[in-house]
């Protein structure tokens, strides 16, 4: 489905949304110093006992933005 420039969906992460993810925080000046990778990314949504990965969402408001949030269990 494709959004228009004022559309939103909200969804359940996907691994294919990492990339894409990992690409909008090392924009942040913290992360651009430090870095993060698609797999530390991956790897803190698999802790042991949390639950992350499955309570984690994608927001897309239109087609140029997307936003992560987690919601705590």
């Amino acid at each position: 489905m494709k959004l228009s420039d004022t559309d939103m969906s909200i969804r359940v992460h996907t691994r294919s949304d990492t990339d894409r993810i990992v690409t909008m925080i090392n924009r942040d000046s913290f992360h651009m110093m430090n870095g993060v990778s698609v797999a530390e990314f991956e790897q803190n949504l698999d802790e042991p006992d949390r639950r992350i990965r499955e309570n984690t969402f994608v927001i897309e408001i239109g087609r140029l933005s997307s936003v992560i949030f987690h919601c705590a269990s």
